[in-house]
């Protein structure tokens, strides 16, 4: 497998073929984050944020929150701003299990699997309006960084669904560009917005 590209040339392609076949969508994007965001949500966080996620706002603050959602990534999940993202973490917090076990499921490495809490090392990233959320994995190890998904239904992390931010924009990319699948899916557009389709 060759070198993934940048978040920046994976966020012009998306970004083109959103001005060309979604402009309202684009609209919907907020424009960059200020450093001063971004340094919050490290100083909340302890730790530094991933260059590939930090890069991503710095281009688009994702999604207002009282705005109209942008299925960015399949099957139905829209950026989180910055501040959202940094609410809906401190309100996550409050479903960190009380348990003797906690420091050392804190302590596995990213990617392993978790059922039934949240954790102060998981940061939401995107949602699906009903609570569901894509999710960094800042635990340590190889992984750290990796996008989970947890969904409110079943509080069960099965591990990554993409190793990276970097990895989830360059499939999204190459999907608009290329009509390439995400999880059976494909891009299509229906009243002028992006969906996704089901490939069978």
């Amino acid at each position: 497998m060759g070198q993934l590209p940048d978040v920046e040339r994976s966020w012009s392609k998306i970004v083109k073929w959103l001005a060309d076949n979604c402009p309202d969508d684009l609209v919907s994007l907020q424009g960059p984050a200020s450093a001063e965001q971004l340094d919050v949500i490290e100083h909340v966080l302890g730790r530094p944020l991933p260059a590939d996620q930090r890069a991503w706002w710095q281009l688009a603050d994702g999604t207002d929150e009282g705005g109209t959602a942008v299925w960015l990534i399949p099957v139905v999940w829209t950026p989180l701003s910055t501040r959202d993202a940094l609410a809906r973490y401190q309100v996550m917090l409050k479903f960190v299990a009380d348990e003797p076990e906690l420091a050392q499921r804190r302590a596995e490495p990213a990617g392993s699997p978790l059922s039934w809490t949240w954790l102060p090392e998981w940061f939401p990233i995107a949602h699906n309006l009903g609570g569901d959320y894509l999710f960094l994995d800042l635990r340590p190890g190889p992984k750290s960084g990796c996008v989970g998904r947890h969904r409110k239904d079943e509080w069960n992390y099965s591990g990554p669904v993409w190793l990276n931010v970097k990895a989830m924009l360059s499939d999204v990319a190459d999907a608009m560009i290329d009509g390439t699948e995400i999880e059976r899916r494909r891009p299509i557009v229906e009243d002028g917005r992006l969906n996704w389709s089901l490939t069978g």
